[in-house]
């Protein structure tokens, strides 16, 4: 979590130094490649982690570990769920419209176009963009990191306070209750 906050800290100061210094191609193209290096590192991972999940998932169903398992299916989700993909998705369409304004004069159109209506400059359109890229694909990990940490926090409080029992054990428990009432 601390290094997601100085990932974002840093990506940000430096965006901020580049527009700053009026650098948006440069600045554009790290936002590309940080993409791309976010995929790689990603898909490292997703192989790293397949053979320890599966492993977990044999020992977790072979101890009757309900809730652990459940954990790790939390984990799983999140790991390997679609909504990496969109956010990757998001996240190329955005930052290649990026380029496209700083690499060609469409911001002197759009410029012309909007700035008739509201007062804003090249400047601000590229800027923009740029910081709408961090806000939305940051804002979508911390919301799907939070929704996992709240599934396994409410996982943990369930495995303090009840025992899952599989039918057999349920038919055994209640043919016993049922004989000592009769």
């Amino acid at each position: 979590m601390i290094s997601s906050i100085i990932t974002l800290v840093v990506s940000f100061s430096v965006l901020c130094s580049l527009a700053y210094f009026q650098m948006y191609k440069l600045a554009s193209i790290l936002l590309f490649i940080y993409l791309v290096f976010n995929i790689i590192i990603w898909q490292y991972l997703v192989r790293v982690a397949k053979p320890l999940i599966i492993l977990s998932q044999k020992i977790y169903i072979e101890e009757k570990d309900y809730f652990n398992f459940n954990k790790l299916v939390v984990f799983k989700k999140y790991l390997y769920g679609r909504w990496q993909w969109w956010r990757f998705g998001i996240g190329l369409a955005l930052i290649l419209t990026t380029i496209v304004v700083t690499f060609t004069p469409i911001t002197m159109i759009i410029v012309e176009i909007v700035g008739a209506k509201y007062p804003i400059t090249t400047n601000f359109v590229t800027v923009g963009l740029m910081f709408l890229y961090i806000i939305i694909f940051e804002l979508h990990i911390w919301w799907e990191r939070l929704k996992v940490s709240l599934r396994i926090k409410i996982l943990e409080e369930l495995d303090e306070e009840y025992e899952i029992v599989t039918d057999e054990t349920y038919d055994r428990v209640r043919k016993n209750i049922l004989n000592s009432v009769i």
